[in-house]
């Protein structure tokens, strides 16, 4: 994936996924910008630009890049009263941008995004 291409899918997401199916390209477009030399710029910009969802990657990203900025972002996310469509396992639905931030935290999705890279860069290569 082309580092435009993440940085725009991150920025116009409205979905965010995490659980045991992270097979989206949300997941591919994180990782990508989180191997750039300049990611912590980058995730920073997201946490500015982005919609809710993207708002929530950029989270997962700073609290490992980061953490003094994590910390700081997850209180602004806290704070958030809107929802954002979320994927768990094969369950889509609506949920309050504080309540992923919180299930973000506790369960270190950014660590685990980092554990999927391959699995997922596999899943979207193209065959033939």
């Amino acid at each position: 994936m082309r580092l435009a291409d993440a940085e725009e899918i991150l920025l116009k997401t409205e979905v965010f996924a995490y659980g045991g199916w992270m097979q989206m390209r949300q997941v591919q477009a994180f990782n990508v910008l989180y191997e750039q030399p300049d990611a912590t710029l980058r995730f920073r910009r997201l946490a500015r630009q982005g919609r809710p969802a993207g708002k929530l990657y950029a989270f997962c990203a700073l609290a490992e890049l980061s953490p003094n900025e994590g910390v700081t972002l997850f209180q602004q996310l806290e704070t958030m009263a809107e929802r954002t469509v979320t994927i768990e396992e094969n369950a889509i639905s609506w949920k309050r941008v504080s309540e992923v931030a919180g299930i973000a935290t506790a369960s270190k999705l950014g660590t685990q995004f980092r554990r999927l890279r391959d699995k997922v860069d596999s899943y979207f290569k193209p065959t033939g």
